[in-house]
């Protein structure tokens, strides 16, 4: 057996005589070193961070501290109750920064934390809960996102927190139009527009107005969706909104698609990819791409279209976005069907639309149904079976 080098062998030793040096120590010494620690990275950082009960404003000053937030939390919480405050702040602050660097898993892990931590308190708590909700959502898992906007909903006053019920209502909106998309979805939207607009919050305003474009794309009302997105896209523009331009140019040229506008379609789609990869938001990079793809499959480029969705299969699986691999696995297995590669297409099929169908998500599990008739259709094959499964 070959010696391990001298220098990994002492790194090892060095940290199993930390550990059993730490073991060693009374608890309430422990706590002691843990505030002391706590209190030496927040002078290095100039003091720690201010909060104050947002109500619900998106603005979140960057601060020194942002850097070493978990290791802050976890100091704060070893250091027991008289640091439990800094706790719940730096977990928030943690959980934030993943959530705006669209790493939705490890922000999720942190709002659930944060969501349960006794020192939160309850404007915290229904952050946590309301964001970790729509990441629960995004990540497909719908039922669960309800459980969470229900939580909140115990946490928000209607009448003295009507911003943070204004949340509630659209995101709850959001997810419930997936199973009952009629008008009430279109009017929530509008108000919700209307309600921030007259706040004077922006962000939230155009991406209120996005959502009601959308369901106008989907009932066919193609003139309200296509001005309302074009409002948007410029209004993101000049405030320098990449996010909300980046959904609206996308959804416009999804519109597009609808409308026979093939090169538009194209190029939007394209453009809405170089935003979300710009952003580094990979979830909607890997949304948009299988959006090109799919307009690929249906103009007949199927070496395109399959090339593109392999790659939205691989990135999504290395990330761990299951939702974004199993869509673009089915649709991948409608490629395979119009190429006549029905046997490699039912490998592909029968586990992605068996977890769609798991998520309960009635509005995805319709659409990739559809998708995959269609391709049935043109392959000269019986449709698809009343469980879901491809023709024998």
């Amino acid at each position: 057996m070959t010696e391990p080098p001298a220098e990994t062998a002492y790194l090892f030793r060095h940290a199993l005589v930390r550990e059993a040096a730490y073991e060693l120590q009374p608890p309430g010494e422990r706590a002691a070193l843990h505030a002391l620690a706590l209190a030496i990275l927040e002078e290095l950082c100039g003091g720690a961070p201010g909060f104050a009960e947002s109500r619900w404003t998106d603005q979140f000053d960057p601060h020194p501290t942002d850097s070493y937030a978990l290791e802050l939390a976890e100091h704060a919480e070893l250091a027991g109750d008289s640091a439990a405050g800094k706790a719940a702040l730096y977990l928030y602050r943690a959980a934030e920064l993943e959530s705006r660097g669209f790493r939705h898993l490890s922000a999720l892990h942190l709002f659930t934390k944060l969501a349960d931590h006794p020192a939160a308190g309850n404007y915290l708590r229904a952050v946590a809960l309301l964001d970790g909700g729509m990441l629960r959502y995004r990540l497909g898992d719908l039922p669960a996102a309800l459980e969470e906007f229900a939580k909140a909903e115990k946490l928000i006053d209607p009448v003295k927190d009507i911003a943070g019920y204004m949340i509630l209502k659209s995101n709850r909106t959001i997810v419930e139009s997936h199973t009952n998309n009629g008008p009430q979805v279109a009017e929530a939207h509008a108000e919700a527009a209307k309600f921030w607009g007259e706040r004077g919050d922006l962000k939230k305003q155009l991406l209120s107005q996005i959502n009601f474009a959308i369901w106008h794309c989907e009932k066919g009302d193609h003139d309200i969706a296509r001005e309302t997105l074009q409002e948007v896209v410029a209004r993101a523009r000049e405030a320098g909104y990449r996010r909300a331009e980046d959904a609206a140019v996308g959804t416009l040229a999804m519109l597009d698609s609808m409308d026979g506008r093939v090169k538009d379609a194209q190029a939007g789609l394209k453009r809405a990819i170089e935003i979300a990869r710009e952003s580094r938001n990979l979830p909607v990079e890997l949304n948009w791409s299988c959006s090109l793809a799919n307009l690929y499959r249906q103009t007949g480029r199927l070496d395109l279209a399959e090339t593109l969705y392999r790659d939205v299969i691989a990135r999504a699986a290395a990330n761990g976005l299951d939702v974004r691999r199993e869509f673009a696995e089915a649709y991948l297995a409608s490629v395979l069907v119009q190429a006549g590669r029905l046997e490699e297409a039912r490998r592909l099929w029968e586990p992605a639309w068996a977890a769609t169908v798991a998520r309960k998500d009635a509005y995805t599990t319709g659409v990739t149904r559809s998708g995959m008739n269609h391709a049935l259709k043109l392959a000269g094959l019986p449709p698809l079976s009343e469980d879901g499964r491809l023709p024998v």
